[in-house]
């Protein structure tokens, strides 16, 4: 029933073109209610974050998954077992749907602050005694990323269908915000819509998006291993992001600034920080037009060196988020909610704010 993702390896069946990736939160424990932070202690879910957890396993029951990974701490892997019971109950599949556990896919280790109410105190996060620093934070989720969207393929399977694999990832509060914001949303590897407002990460909430798989030849790269960074396709932001995905934001920028000046809709103030923002890369471009071309030509690359030419619609190798840590499948049971009671088996709508991601 479990088992670990391998690293990218070959495979007959033809590789999926897109990936569609569910991201849930796990359910509440007694920690959230209280505003502990957990970190990588091995926290269970409570009373209500059971009741999430298998209210968000029915919610996609209809769903045909094709893999299950989460982080193997209980309240995630818990989170994870609800969501795999009800899909292996179903008929659509043909073999069986093995639930994956990745310790990539772990909270932040928060060190001494582990265990202790947040009380919102000053001290950065970097400077805590054990606490797991940001730069490699990100890495080890980017590492975990660049496995899963990057695939290999033998020339005779070059040219493939298009085929969209659904993946569902249990993880944690600040995981999940450090995967978004600190690797996929600033590196223009997903795009977030105007339609989609970035939120609060809440419990089994669900995100979802939209991504091109990366294909490579090469079936001995392992593009997520630490040792190989320099090579990754995707990457987090203190590492650099690709040229183009700086021309594509500038592109959407002019646009926005566009439709900014046409409608009337946005604030005075919000268009001409804008507009300024827009002129001052065109001014750059137009001084330096030789590094405005290299920046064009710098696209993402897969791991045997060449440009990633998969599409959906917003860019070589960019995927959109669809939905962000949308709840819409546990409203009945956000109205059922009783007051806090002193076991934290209950909460208050959303007032157990998620601490991990509160200490930055």
């Amino acid at each position: 029933m479990y088992s670990r993702p391998s690293t990218m390896t070959s495979t007959k069946s033809p590789p999926p073109t897109k990936l569609r990736v569910l991201i849930v939160r796990h359910g509440e424990t007694r920690e959230n209610v209280e505003r502990i932070i957990q970190g990588q202690l091995d926290t269970d879910l409570n009373a209500r974050g059971r009741q999430q957890a298998d209210v968000t396993g029915q919610f996609l029951s209809t769903t045909h998954i094709d893999r299950i990974i989460a982080s193997p701490l209980r309240r995630a892997a818990d989170t994870a077992k609800a969501i795999h019971k009800y899909q292996r109950q179903s008929t659509r599949h043909q073999e069986p749907l093995e639930l994956e556990l990745d310790d990539r896919l772990k909270e932040r280790a928060f060190g001494v602050l582990e265990g202790k109410v947040y009380n919102g105190g000053s001290k950065k996060p970097e400077d805590t005694e054990g606490i797991e620093r940001m730069e490699p934070f990100s890495e080890r989720l980017a590492s975990f990323w660049n496995d899963l969207v990057t695939r290999t393929v033998t020339a005779e399977l070059d040219e493939v269908s298009e085929r969209t694999e659904t993946v569902v990832l249990v993880s944690h509060g600040a995981a999940i915000s450090a995967l978004m914001n600190q690797v996929l949303v600033p590196g223009r590897y997903a795009i977030v819509p105007t339609d989609v407002t970035p939120a609060r990460f809440w419990n089994c909430s669900i995100t979802e998006l939209l991504v091109p798989v990366i294909r490579t030849s090469e079936s001995t790269v392992q593009p997520g291993h630490p040792s190989r960074k320099a090579r990754w396709s995707i990457r987090p932001i203190h590492l650099g992001v690709q040229g183009a995905q700086f021309i594509l934001d500038h592109q959407l920028q002019k646009k926005l600034l566009t439709h900014a000046k046409a409608s009337n809709t946005s604030s005075t103030q919000a268009t001409a920080e804008l507009e300024v923002l827009v002129n001052k890369t065109e001014q750059e471009f137009n001084r330096d037009p030789e590094g405005k071309r290299q920046l064009q030509e710098d696209t993402i690359k897969a791991p045997d060196g060449k440009t990633v030419e998969t599409d959906i619609g917003y860019g070589k190798a960019i995927g959109v988020v669809l939905q962000w840590s949308n709840v819409d499948h546990l409203k009945e049971l956000e109205e059922a909610v009783q007051p806090v009671n002193n076991s934290g088996d209950a909460s208050a709508g959303k007032s157990n704010v998620n601490v991990d991601e509160l200490v930055k």
